[in-house]
């Protein structure tokens, strides 16, 4: 049984095939047997930048109230337990597989202390995160139940946050992760049974854990799938081509340093000549006059 899966040039060449035309912007497809696509994984891994995809699920907190209703002020004093993380689901760049990490929950206590201690040794493996309202509510929920724990954890991450991105460039009927990836068509995130599957998550229920753990798994997908959508009309984050040790010409998306397209130049107030070039991605950036002079250089020694 062969898969087929989409394929830089240089992969291609990897495994040893023949080197197809472009699909359009995109990487062409390839039929290629299980162990070939793990080589590739393998190879892409000791490559190519290491992005994280991420996604949280937490407990609500138990606390004492006079009465449910809107508009209801909960002194701190009243919370009789606090949140914390049930599970955490994960994925590295292009690779299929989702990878989670659960409580420790015997019914009667709740523990996230070891679920935290190895996610944080995998965010920072990590040259980019991405999570959606990931800046705002996962890494610093994760943030606070590290130092809850006394577990060492870094200040700062480069993150690409897909919700920050969905506010800065486009105007989408809604934001939500969900309405994102069903309005670009790419997927949908996993319904569930409300409020009740966290509740019985509580209490340590089997099948409502199953249920949670395949609910956060799909939303990595999503959030894949929504960020590859993205990611070509929004700025950058991290510099692929540097992280990759390849000069400053080199996509930043990509991290490809061959053929470059001129689009247009640029001169900033105090008159410093910017290039905005084309990358072999399809994706446009910027880059200095100084940088373009050592691009049109190093092809000219290769004549």
């Amino acid at each position: 049984m062969k898969l087929r899966k989409r394929l830089k040039p240089t992969e291609a060449s990897y495994l040893g095939l023949q080197v197809l035309p472009k699909d359009g912007d995109r990487n062409p497809r390839y039929y290629v047997t299980l162990e070939q696509w793990e080589n590739v994984l393998r190879y892409r891994e000791d490559k190519d930048v290491k992005v994280l995809f991420y996604d949280i699920e937490t407990s609500p907190a138990l606390s004492f109230v006079w009465g449910a209703g809107w508009g209801k002020n909960i002194p701190y004093d009243n919370i009789i337990e606090d949140w914390k993380i049930i599970c955490i689901s994960y994925s590295w760049g292009d690779n299929d597989k989702v990878h989670r990490l659960e409580w420790d929950n015997d019914k009667t206590t709740r523990c996230d202390k070891s679920l935290v201690e190895e996610f944080v040794k995998i965010l920072n493996q990590a040259d980019m995160i991405v999570a959606h309202n990931g800046d705002k509510f996962d890494i610093k929920k994760i943030r606070t139940r590290a130092v809850y724990h006394n577990i060492p954890m870094r200040p700062m991450y480069k993150s690409y946050d897909t919700l920050k991105k969905a506010r800065q460039h486009f105007k989408f009927d809604s934001n939500k992760l969900d309405s994102i990836a069903k309005m670009l068509g790419v997927g949908a995130k996993l319904h569930h049974t409300g409020f009740q599957m966290w509740a019985d998550c509580y209490y340590g229920d089997e099948d409502a854990m199953r249920l949670m753990g395949e609910y956060c798994d799909m939303d990595i997908i999503v959030l894949r799938d929504v960020y590859n959508a993205l990611r070509h009309y929004s700025h950058h984050n991290i510099h692929r081509g540097a992280i990759l040790g390849k000069p400053k010409y080199s996509c930043p998306h990509c991290g490809e340093d061959g053929e470059l397209q001129l689009i247009r130049n640029e001169c900033t107030k105090a008159g410093t000549i910017q290039r905005i070039v084309l990358g072999e991605c399809g994706h446009e950036y910027k880059i200095s006059n100084a940088e373009y002079m050592k691009y049109l250089k190093s092809k000219i020694n290769l004549i």
